[in-house]
């Protein structure tokens, strides 16, 4: 005899809010007292929810840390890395290497200013958390492969000069894209995201010269 299985969309869509608030909870609370000071009951009470909640969906605080990070990066809760998604891979597909950099630093300009505290909060932890310096270090070596493509796709446009390579640009524009530099000149300098914007691109295009 087969048991028939009961899917309730409402009780979905409680565990998706739950998620959602946990999350939220999480990033305030690491953001106000720093990774290493804050447990997850903190985070529990932050979220309004039983300590146990949050262990069964999430598990550890290091795994806490990469859901949020995921989230913040890529924009929405789900399986699909920044190159997989239509914006980066719609960039790549510019026909010409202004408009490649025109759509490049609208996707910087977009993933720093919902992700730059995150950043913080997993460049923070790093040094206490082998856990979260393994998961800094990857998204630094991910970082710097998306900017392979881009530098791939320019060479291929004929938009790099003579003499610099695909590894010397994808270099530099992994330089451009840290997110210390939006941190700086937005969150520290006060720049709105569009002053951010338009010098990164135009610092991505002294690439081209």
């Amino acid at each position: 005899m087969r048991v028939k299985t009961y899917n309730s969309p409402l009780r979905e869509q409680q565990a998706r809010q739950t998620r959602e608030r946990i999350l939220q909870a999480a990033r305030e609370t690491f953001g106000a007292r720093g990774y290493g000071a804050t447990t997850l009951a903190d985070i529990a009470r932050a979220a309004e929810v039983a300590e146990p909640t949050v262990r069964a969906v999430f598990k550890t605080k290091p795994n806490l840390v990469e859901h949020l990070l995921r989230l913040a990066v890529r924009g929405e809760d789900n399986e699909l890395q920044l190159h997989e998604r239509d914006a980066f891979k719609r960039m790549l597909a510019a026909s010409d290497a202004d408009t490649l950099l025109e759509r490049l630093a609208d996707i910087a300009a977009s993933l720093h200013s919902r992700s730059w505290d995150v950043m913080e909060i997993v460049a923070g932890a790093a040094s206490s958390d082998p856990a979260i310096a393994e998961l800094h270090e990857q998204r630094r070596r991910a970082r710097h492969a998306n900017q392979t493509q881009v530098a791939r796709r320019l060479h291929k446009l004929g938009a790099l000069p003579d003499g610099t390579t695909t590894e010397a640009a994808a270099d530099l524009l992994w330089l451009y894209t840290a997110p210390e530099n939006y941190r700086m000149l937005v969150i520290e300098r006060g720049w709105s995201v569009m002053r951010y914007r338009d010098w990164f691109r135009s610092a991505v295009a002294g690439i081209l010269t």
